[in-house]
């Protein structure tokens, strides 16, 4: 493979955080959004660009977004689910993107090496999935090659990226990310973080 294909980040931030009741990607988390922080996870890796699919609250959230190296893809059919904010993403990738590495905003222990080191075991191993393996599971953060995109764009309601990762195990290699179970529902779960 081509040391030099690009890969695009695509950051899911769409959700409308209905059990918290105001905007999870605005919770505060090492003195910043949720969203600025996983934003400035991605800047931060070997991605070439980085795209951050919005939906609900997006006028507020996009506040958060003043670097102008984010492309802000805005969603406007998020009530139907992550599938949506998934194809968004992918439908606003250019042509000659090579894989997709998906994001959520709300696995905060979410590091660059980590990215980093998905992009580089993507580039090195020949596979066409890397994706996460933490609490028995296999998940996001994952990364995708161009060939399963069409794949995404026939997702529907809250079906993601493990469906896809499911249905193709056969071409999915693993990075461990214990802390990938750890999620956002709740304000009190920021509490328990390092």
């Amino acid at each position: 493979m081509d040391q030099q294909s690009p890969i695009a980040i695509v950051l899911l931030a769409a959700g409308e955080s209905s059990r918290l009741g105001r905007p999870k990607q605005l919770l505060r988390y090492k003195g910043k959004s949720l969203l600025a922080h996983m934003v400035e996870i991605a800047l931060a890796s070997k991605a070439d660009s980085t795209y951050v699919v919005l939906g609900a609250h997006l006028q507020e959230l996009k506040s958060e977004l003043d670097d102008p190296r984010v492309y802000i893809v805005e969603n406007k059919d998020w009530q139907a689910g992550m599938s949506s904010s998934l194809q968004a993403g992918i439908k606003a990738l250019p042509a000659m993107t090579h894989a997709a590495l998906i994001l959520l905003c709300d696995q905060p222990l979410t590091t660059t090496i980590l990215l980093d080191t998905i992009i580089s075991t993507y580039r090195s191993s020949g596979y066409p999935i890397v994706a996460c393996e933490y609490a028995s599971t296999v998940g996001v953060p994952a990364l995708f090659s161009r060939r399963f995109f069409q794949e995404f764009l026939v997702l529907s309601g809250d079906k993601g990226a493990k469906q896809i990762i499911q249905r193709h195990a056969r071409d999915v290699v693993t990075v461990p990310f214990p802390d990938g179970a750890v999620d956002i529902d709740m304000e009190s779960d920021l509490d328990r973080l390092p």
